[in-house]
Formats: structure tokens, C-alpha cells, sequence
């Protein structure tokens, strides 16, 4: 998201932990959001914060399998 201010350009990138091939490139990779989920993600505060919930529980569940952790 990026949006012009007075003293210029502000831009913000949500990120995710990256796997596969990404992941053996760099450990984040871009929370990509399209179409409906793009607008909620905008305009709707509580949406916006479950998708945040849901990213956070996958990195929690990749970082587990990762440590060798039993599900």
C-alpha cells in the first residue's frame, strides 16, 4: 500500500514467512492480497486483522514443523 503525504511517498509491505522455493531464497516473502480480499483489507479494520491472525498461525505452524515439533 502506498500512499502520497506532504513530505512525499509512505509505503507499507505485509509480509509472510516464505516457502519453497522463495524460502531458499529469503526467509519473508509479500502477504499477497487480491481482488475482494484487497478491499477488506483496506477498508475493513476487522478483516484486516484476521488476515494478520491468520498469516501469524501459519508462521507458527511452519517455525513448529521446522523445530521438529509434534502437532
Amino acid at each position: 500500500m502506498a500512499r502520497k503525504k506532504a513530505e512525499g511517498w509512505e509505503a507499507t509491505v505485509v509480509t509472510e514467512h516464505a516457502s519453497g522455493c522463495v524460502g531458499e531464497i529469503h526467509h519473508r516473502t509479500p502477504l499477497i492480497l487480491s481482488g475482494e480480499n484487497l478491499r477488506q483489507w483496506l477498508y475493513d479494520e476487522a478483516q484486516a486483522r484476521q488476515f494478520l491472525e491468520e498469516a501469524k498461525e501459519r508462521v507458527l505452524l511452519k517455525r513448529k514443523k521446522m523445530e521438529g515439533e509434534t502437532l
